[in-house]
């Protein structure tokens, strides 16, 4: 009895630490910002990341990276509401479109921003200015970051 008790103790215990939670139907979200590693002759990460409304986030995983397919998860209330605070405080919107270099094989990323019915594309690689690096890097932390949920590529955007 005791054993039982126990073992229904610890299975109580892994199912309240499982704190994942049901992901809407993300087609039915809007995108807020979206993010494309793009590949490069070598092992570069090629991935995509995308934050819709309310906090909730796909990663497609594409090549070179640990996570391959799509991906769900529900960003904490912290993560959300800092990517929303560098975003304001970089005048996104004020940046080039395009950050153009000679680096050949230099894997280009594509991060937009999309706010009040506007939206607004930067493309780069290296060569971006030191805001938009520092975007890039939020976002890479939030996508090679763990609790990421494996979805069907059908399921969802």
């Amino acid at each position: 009895m005791k054993i039982q008790l126990s073992l229904i103790a610890v299975v109580i215990f892994f199912l309240a630490c499982n704190t994942t939670q049901d992901i809407p139907d993300l087609s039915q979200l809007k995108k807020e910002i979206e993010m494309d590693k793009n590949p490069c002759f070598g092992t570069c990460p090629h991935y995509s990341l995308t934050i819709y409304e309310n906090g909730y986030a796909s990663f497609e995983g594409k090549r070179d990276v640990k996570k391959m397919g799509l991906h769900t998860k529900k960003l904490t209330t912290k993560e959300y509401e800092g990517i929303h605070r560098a975003f304001k405080a970089s005048n996104f919107f004020e940046l080039q479109d395009n950050y153009p270099s000679d680096l050949p094989d230099a894997p280009k990323t594509v991060i937009t921003y999309h706010k009040n019915g506007a939206s607004k594309t930067v493309t780069g690689d290296f060569t971006r200015p030191q805001i938009v690096l520092s975007l890039d890097k939020i976002l890479s932390q939030i996508a090679e970051s763990d609790s990421w949920t494996p979805k069907a590529a059908s399921t969802n955007d």
